[in-house]
């Protein structure tokens, strides 16, 4: 076996761990992310500081310091000052802030697809570990789930489903296994690993030794019966890859935050789609089930008009697509419009309600 399967293990799993250091699992952190990484917020997709000395003619974005233009909220502002406007608007930007933990919770399913197709690899070296990431619990009956202990109330849900008929189960079943545990494939599996090095590259000779075919040994891609040992090359590499990467993967995400001076909540879930293609570079499609926001002070409350938002961009994250919502009740009515160009954070829109 070529040593470049080992090393390109390691780089999955590091790029995949680097996921749940971020808001999703620390209640709000992400929010504190660097937005220049991505296109900031405002009205134009320019730079988002472009009309930072106008800020009379503006309200800034605290998350990303951008400028967003008050004109088209003329109508229904008469006679209010500048800080009073920022105030009615600031439920936008706690909307915001929430959204962006989309981009974090992306990450997570991101990370987990990787250890399950990518991190058999690191299975087979050590038989007796468990390659759930961290940050995630099994629940015994084939969901994944996040559920971390923060200020804000988040639970993450992560599916897989069979693509094929197995003896195990049928198309479009849910794996009923852990699949991050070598038990599931092999039973009492060890591995030896030998390394020659006495020439210009070194041979790594990996064997997998095992008593019989675990509960869903087809899911290796190498039959119901493999040999004892496995002899393990890059065909059978492949053989996994192909086969753990062509389940079905789902998310749900169920959230409530307060992440200012409103309490904004939203379900979403991810229609199922190949885990093989979602390493590869597809996008995620985060379909809103419902969403909710209100500030009790002020008297509002936000409804949701468009939401059509996806996770983008693998273990680095960003976010695809349109979310508009109208507030009303407080001073005036108006429509946020968030644009998201392949970042974190959007191009925001502030205009009266009914224009």
């Amino acid at each position: 076996m070529h040593s470049s399967w080992l090393a390109r293990s390691s780089a999955v799993l590091l790029a995949s761990s680097i996921s749940f250091a971020s808001g999703c699992l620390g209640g709000g952190g992400s929010a504190d992310a660097d937005p220049s990484a991505g296109d900031g917020g405002g009205l134009d997709d320019g730079d988002a500081n472009d009309d930072a000395d106008e800020p009379e003619e503006g309200v800034k974005d605290p998350h990303t310091g951008a400028h967003i233009s008050i004109e088209p909220l003329a109508a229904c502002t008469r006679g209010m000052t500048l800080a009073e406007i920022e105030d009615a608007v600031s439920i936008t930007f706690d909307f915001e802030q929430s959204a962006h933990e989309m981009v974090a919770c992306g990450g997570l399913v991101f990370g987990i697809v990787s250890a399950l197709v990518e991190g058999i690899i690191e299975l087979a070296e050590d038989p007796s570990a468990s390659t759930l990431p961290e940050g995630y619990t099994y629940d015994g009956e084939g969901t994944y789930y996040v559920d971390p202990a923060t200020f804000n109330d988040l639970r993450m849900e992560v599916r897989f489903y069979l693509d094929r008929d197995y003896s195990f189960g049928s198309r479009g079943e849910l794996v009923p296994g852990n699949l991050f545990l070598m038990s599931s494939f092999l039973q009492d599996a060890q591995t030896t690993i030998e390394i020659d090095d006495s020439g210009l590259f070194p041979v790594i000779d990996m064997r997998i030794h095992h008593e019989g075919p675990g509960p869903m040994v087809e899911l290796l891609g190498l039959g119901p019966n493999p040999p004892s040992p496995i002899v393990v090359t890059d065909d059978v590499w492949t053989a996994a890859y192909e086969t753990l990467g062509a389940l079905e993967v789902e998310a749900v995400i169920f959230f409530r935050d307060h992440p200012g001076v409103s309490t904004i909540e939203y379900d979403v879930d991810s229609p199922r789609m190949l885990a093989r293609s979602f390493l590869e570079g597809s996008a995620m499609s985060l379909n809103m089930v419902g969403a909710d926001g209100w500030r009790a002070d002020l008297g509002q409350d936000l409804d949701v008009d468009v939401w059509t938002v996806e996770y983008a961009d693998g273990s680095v994250g960003a976010l695809d697509g349109d979310i508009d919502f109208t507030v009303r009740g407080g001073p005036f009515d108006y429509v946020s419009k968030l644009r998201y160009h392949h970042s974190g954070w959007p191009v925001i829109g502030l205009e009266c309600a009914g224009q």
